[in-house]
C-alpha cells in the first residue's frame, strides 16, 4: 500500500504535543451533544505531505462493561483555504467537515451512547479521534517536517490541537518512513 495511515489522537492528554487549553475544552464538550455538522477540522501540513483523497475520517467509540459502539465517519475536505489560517511557504491548510452521508450515522452512535449512558450505573468511556492516510508530493516531507491540527465543535475560533509539531512524532518513525507517493495529488 503506498499510504500511510495517520492517527492523530484529539482525547489523549498524555501526549506532549497536544495543547493543553484544546484538550480542556474538548475535555468538557459532550460527544453526545455536539452537533455533527459543526464538528470542523483544519490540518497545517508541511511541503511534501497531503492527506491522500478520500481518507480522512472521525472516529467516534464507546465502552461501558462489554458493551461497545464505534463510528468512523467520512471527513471531506472543502474547496479553498480556511480564514485567517496560514499555511507554510509550500505546505498547504486544510478544511476537512464531515460528509453529509455521515452526519445522520454519527447522530445514531451519539443516541446509542446516550442511551446506554442513561440508562445503567456503569460508567460509559469514549473517545474521539481523526485518522487519515497521508501521501507525499515530490521528495516527500522532510525529516524535520512540522504540522499542525484545529479542531472547532461550534461556531466560533479554531482551537490549537496540535501546534507546530514534528510529523516523525506524531505519527512514529515507521509510519513516516512508509509514506508513499499521492499519485497525481498536488
Amino acid at each position: 500500500m503506498n499510504r500511510a495511515l495517520l492517527f492523530l489522537p484529539v482525547l489523549l492528554a498524555a501526549c506532549a504535543t497536544l495543547v493543553p487549553g484544546t484538550v480542556a475544552r474538548l475535555a468538557a464538550m459532550d460527544p453526545l451533544t455536539a452537533d455533527p455538522a459543526a464538528i470542523e477540522v483544519v490540518l497545517v501540513l508541511p511541503p511534501g505531505l497531503r492527506v491522500s483523497p478520500g481518507s480522512a475520517r472521525l472516529m467516534l467509540a464507546a465502552r461501558q462493561g462489554a458493551r461497545t459502539v464505534e463510528g468512523a465517519f467520512v471527513l471531506a475536505e472543502t474547496t479553498g483555504a480556511p480564514e485567517g489560517i496560514a499555511a507554510p511557504p509550500g505546505g498547504r491548510a486544510s478544511l476537512f467537515r464531515l460528509a453529509p452521508a455521515d452526519l445522520g450515522r454519527m447522530r445514531e452512535v451519539q443516541e446509542t451512547i446516550a442511551l446506554w449512558k442513561a440508562g445503567a450505573a456503569e460508567a460509559t468511556a469514549g473517545s474521539l479521534g481523526v485518522g487519515l492516510g497521508g501521501c507525499a508530493v515530490g521528495a516527500g516531507p522532510a525529516p524535520d517536517a512540522r504540522a499542525s491540527v484545529l479542531i472547532r465543535t461550534e461556531a466560533g475560533p479554531f482551537h490549537p490541537l496540535v501546534r507546530d509539531a514534528r510529523v516523525v512524532d506524531l505519527v512514529g518513525p515507521e509510519v513516516f518512513a512508509q509514506i508513499g507517493p499521492c499519485n497525481g495529488v498536488r
